[in-house]
């Protein structure tokens, strides 16, 4: 059967599952979720509805939301509610308890450059309440070891794991489960930029990396790019032949394609657009790793960060330059961007990127 989420246009869902009954709803651009009213205990996560909704199953139908506006709730099979499902922003599905045995849920993770996490915890904060991941990894914390807000976000149910320095970098992972094999700076390289951090969580390896931006084409600073890549690429060798379920994600600031730009030709040769950084990126994924947005969205133009200056997030000039790379034994369900964190006061310029695989 065709689900909900083949709806024209869509690109991303949710769910919320409590004692008495599950709630999911679907938007139209990268995955973003549109605010529903949740109740205590209630965990919203993007989610295929194929995946956890049978194909026969009579369901309580609630829209098409348009804004706050609620319409008539009726009961239909699933097959009749896809004929319904080409236009409206979302639908919200009551189902009763027990009527999903055997359905496990997928693992959630995602990457967020939040460019100073003293500034933008309360945004962290509110995203873990709100989406609930299994793992967040941040870049650009720009906080030391010592004045890492670790309290806060265990009080939030994470476990936390940081490399930090003042100001500049640093990189975190956040868990509800515990961090194994905890590795923190790329092995070998003489570097005291804190950019990487990996663990491994629910028997999946995950590498946050935050890759240096190069300044500008052919500086020093874009040949420290380039040798950075090259001991993440022999760091990850080492890494792929041990844990077969990897993830790599972060902040690349390589925009891999044309498609990743929101002005090919302003951006051509710049800094993230440049032949030598595409390359990089086409060696990584030599490794048998998977661009797992693209894949799942090949021709549609995504986007993950806009400049501060002239207004680029009102007017869609985004570059899409985080990115959630998986191995070929990691099975992507669905993925997007948050658009709602770079809407709020005082944003980082960077929004989340998701994954949810099997």
């Amino acid at each position: 059967m065709k689900s909900l989420l083949a709806a024209e246009n869509q690109v991303g869902s949710s769910w919320q599952r409590s004692a008495d009954r599950l709630i999911g709803f679907s938007s139209h651009q990268y995955g973003f979720a549109h605010g529903l009213p949740s109740e205590p205990g209630h965990i919203s996560r993007e989610v295929p509805w194929q995946a956890v909704l049978p194909a026969d199953q009579t369901v309580a139908i609630h829209g098409p939301y348009q804004g706050d506006e609620r319409r008539s709730c009726h009961r239909q099979s699933l097959s009749e509610a896809d004929d319904r499902g080409k236009s409206p922003l979302f639908y919200v599905v009551d189902l009763e308890p027990g009527l999903l045995p055997g359905h496990d849920l997928p693992m959630k993770i995602v990457s967020w450059n939040v460019n100073s996490l003293s500034v933008r915890l309360p945004h962290v904060l509110d995203y873990l309440a709100d989406t609930a991941p299994d793992v967040l990894a941040l870049q650009e914390t720009k906080v030391p070891d010592d004045k890492f807000p670790a309290a806060e976000i265990e009080a939030a149910g994470y476990q936390v794991i940081y490399a930090g320095q003042k100001s500049y970098n640093g990189v975190a992972l956040l868990a509800r489960q515990p961090f194994a094999h905890v590795v923190s700076d790329l092995p070998g390289l003489d570097d005291p930029q804190r950019r990487l951090i990996a663990a491994t969580v629910d028997g999946v390896r995950i590498v946050n990396v935050y890759i240096p931006n190069g300044q500008e084409v052919g500086s020093d600073k874009y040949i420290y790019k380039l040798r950075w890549l090259q001991s993440l690429y022999d760091f990850l060798q080492g890494e792929m032949a041990i844990y077969p379920r990897l993830v790599l994600l972060g902040d690349f600031n390589i925009a891999p394609t044309d498609l990743d730009v929101h002005d090919p030709v302003r951006w051509r040769d710049k800094i993230t657009c440049s032949a030598g950084e595409r390359a990089w990126f086409d060696v990584l994924l030599g490794l048998g790793l998977i661009d797992s947005v693209r894949c799942l969205y090949p021709d549609q133009p995504i986007y993950s960060w806009w400049d501060y200056r002239m207004s680029a997030f009102r007017r869609g000039w985004g570059i899409r330059i985080d990115h959630i790379l998986v191995s070929r034994e990691v099975r992507s369900v669905s993925a997007g961007v948050s658009l709602q964190p770079r809407m709020l006061e005082r944003p980082s310029d960077h929004a989340p990127v998701w994954l949810q695989f099997e």
